[in-house]
C-alpha cells in the first residue's frame, strides 16, 4: 500500500511539474510572440517610412521632369512662332518682289492663268 501512495505522490508531483513546465512554456511562447509582434510593427513602420520617402522623391523627380518638359515645349513654341513670323515677313517680301517683277513680264504672276499663251492641247 505504501508503494501505491508513493506512486500516487510521484504521479501528483509529475503532474505539478508538468503543469509548471506547461505554464512556463506558455509564458515563453507569449513572450516570443510579443517580441515578434513588436519586431513586425517596427519593420512595418520602417517600410512605410521608406515607401513614403520613395514616393516623395519620385514625385519630386516627376515634377522636375514635367517642369523641364513644359519649359522645352514653351521654348519650341516660341521658336515656331519666330520662324512663322520670319516666314511671313519673307513671304510678304517675296510676294512684293514677285508682284513687282510680274508686272513687267509677258506672263503676269497675279493674273492666274495666262490666256495669251496656248494651253496644252490648244497648240496650232
Amino acid at each position: 500500500m505504501e508503494e501505491v501512495f508513493r506512486s500516487q505522490n510521484e504521479e501528483e508531483t509529475n503532474m505539478i511539474q508538468l503543469k509548471k513546465m506547461a505554464e512556463s512554456l506558455e509564458q515563453n511562447i507569449a513572450a516570443e510572440f510579443t517580441t515578434l509582434h513588436q519586431f513586425l510593427n517596427d519593420e512595418e513602420e520602417l517600410m512605410k517610412g521608406k515607401l513614403k520617402d520613395d514616393v516623395e522623391r519620385l514625385t519630386r523627380l516627376l515634377r522636375e521632369n514635367l517642369q523641364r518638359i513644359t519649359e522645352k515645349r514653351a521654348s519650341i513654341e516660341c521658336t515656331i512662332l519666330e520662324i512663322q513670323q520670319r516666314l511671313n515677313v519673307q513671304e510678304t517680301a517675296f510676294l512684293a518682289t514677285a508682284m513687282a517683277v510680274g508686272g513687267t513680264t509677258r506672263y503676269p504672276l497675279s493674273a492666274g492663268v495666262d490666256r495669251t499663251k496656248p494651253r496644252w492641247g490648244e497648240l496650232e
